[in-house]
């Protein structure tokens, strides 16, 4: 008898979590619903987070931490119910696309990825290899496409040293946050992963590095050259980030475009502590502590590497050294271009144009750009000859009334 009381009560509806986009709909909504117990986010505790990315915008801004400790209830809706509410109050269906359950998030968190390289990826060949560690061409076993996987030597053996080499995952997935055109002249970014305390980068595949056209380059490719990188160079200076390692090696070529890759020791051009580079395109001021503005050493790198590339291979100490460094350079043509490198590699930095400065020179500008100043002196001239034309008759009608 007791039982048959028991049965009869109506069980209580359930909990229900509060919604942050509006508020629920009617209980009579709910028929159809299966109430499941899920991970949502808007049970949040109050502790604090901060962006471990230097490079992001969001660097500075404390995130909010989502409590997975003890997950509320939240209704899971059938085709019917989904419908009626979706009819009912659109601006709350985000509220109702569940996150995974905590079971399948400890079941995610678990897997181990000690051995994700080698299951995820087929190794072509080793394309480069540093003190760093080694550069993969390798292909995906899921999309079947080809990439390169940077893995370094050394493993992270604290959080510091950690941090420091994740620097470079840092500036790239930063940057992949903008929806510029420069973006199209930086070595794409896809992942990084720590394998066995080691870090892994996988990044777009070029084929092959500006070192390996050095001696065989056109004009138009060197203008070419420079003008890319330049943009990639504004596009950094512009989102307060330096490279501090330009040279030949770290321009890369996919396509006929040139990209600018290695973000090893990019840094926020705030910063006063810098990790120096290669000597042989480092600029004076790195040495003697002038850190006014360190865009300017990224010019100077540059400007060396396009006069080697005019040139002849440059030295990484000596004499010689110091003659590129006390404006002491060696005649090329074209004479325009020499000029433009000339001025980057000025002894004073503050002498130095930006990269900005630079792609208005009219030697980088872009063929659109050429084409548009072209039909503008065309409209302007036309203007001018139109606006001369009544000056002349009125000069004519005049000497004739005086005859």
């Amino acid at each position: 008898m007791d039982m048959d009381v028991e049965s009869s009560t109506p069980s209580p509806p359930p909990k229900m979590a509060r919604f942050d986009y509006g508020t629920p709909p009617p209980r009579d909504d709910y028929d159809d619903m299966i109430s499941t117990p899920i991970v949502t986010f808007t049970n949040r505790s109050n502790t604090p987070l901060i962006s471990p990315n230097p490079f992001s915008p969001i660097a500075l801004e404390p995130l909010t931490k989502y409590n997975l400790d003890e997950p509320p209830m939240l209704p899971i809706l059938n085709d019917n119910s989904y419908k009626k509410f979706l009819k009912k109050s659109p601006t709350d269906v985000f509220s109702f696309f569940p996150p995974p359950t905590p079971s399948k998030l400890q079941r995610c968190e678990s897997l181990s990825t000690s051995h994700r390289f080698q299951s995820d990826f087929d190794v072509i060949a080793t394309i480069g290899i540093g003190s760093f560690g080694k550069v993969y061409q390798a292909m995906s076993k899921l999309d079947g496409c080809m990439y390169a996987i940077k893995a370094t030597h050394r493993k992270a053996k604290s959080e510091s040293s950690k941090a420091r080499m994740l620097k470079e995952v840092y500036a790239l997935a930063a940057l992949m946050e903008h929806n510029d055109p420069a973006i199209f002249h930086i070595v794409r970014y896809h992942q990084a992963w720590m394998e066995e305390s080691r870090l892994f980068i996988q990044t777009e595949l070029c084929t092959s590095t500006l070192a390996q056209e050095i001696g065989q380059m056109t004009t138009e490719r060197k203008y070419k050259l420079l003008r890319e990188v330049l943009l990639a160079l504004e596009f950094l200076h512009r989102n307060k980030m330096v490279h501090f390692d330009i040279k030949p090696e770290n321009i890369f070529v996919k396509e006929g475009k040139y990209k600018l890759g290695d973000f090893g020791l990019a840094s926020k051009s705030t910063i006063k502590d810098v990790e120096e580079g290669d000597s042989r395109y480092m600029p004076y001021e790195l040495l003697s502590g002038d850190l006014s503005d360190l865009t300017k050493c990224d010019i100077f790198s540059l400007g060396a590497t396009l006069y080697e590339t005019c040139t002849k291979p440059l030295p990484s100490s000596g004499p010689q050294w110091h003659d590129i460094r006390n404006f002491v350079l060696e005649k090329f043509t074209p004479h325009d271009l020499f000029l433009i490198i000339q001025e980057m590699l000025d002894k004073n930095p503050n002498n130095r144009p930006s990269a900005k400065e630079l792609l208005s020179r009219r030697p980088l500008l872009s063929t659109q750009e050429k084409e548009l100043i072209l039909a503008h002196n065309k409209v302007a001239l036309l203007e001018q000859k139109h606006n001369c034309c009544p000056l002349k008759k009125n000069i004519l009608f005049r000497s004739k009334s005086l005859m």
